[in-house]
């Protein structure tokens, strides 16, 4: 008679690093804290009041740019902060006029 050295390995699945539920869990509570921490801080941010009231104003932190001599056809770049401190919508419509002058 002969023997069959067939034999099944029951390899029992790797164990899992005892660290990581506990990482894991410590990953969440730290999201979780970052989350509540940001709604406290807007919760207690004062509620905003409009300087002008009965529709939008347009406040312009800017109103003149002086680039000197600036070559014939020369792209230059120019950026504005527009903050509405009506109590409506502001809506900017189409693009924005620009007067050169040669003051």
């Amino acid at each position: 008679m002969s023997r069959k050295k067939n034999r099944k390995h029951n390899h029992a699945p790797p164990a899992r690093p005892r660290w990581l539920l506990p990482g894991i869990l410590v990953g969440l509570a730290v999201v979780v804290g970052a989350l509540v921490l940001v709604l406290v801080r807007n919760s207690q941010q004062e509620p905003y009041t409009p300087e002008v009231t009965g529709g939008p104003n347009a406040e312009v932190d800017q109103t003149v740019l002086d680039y000197g001599d600036v070559q014939f056809e020369k792209p230059v770049e120019a950026v504005f902060n527009i903050r509405n401190t009506g109590d409506s919508p502001l809506q900017i419509l189409g693009e924005p006029r620009v007067e050169l002058c040669r003051c």
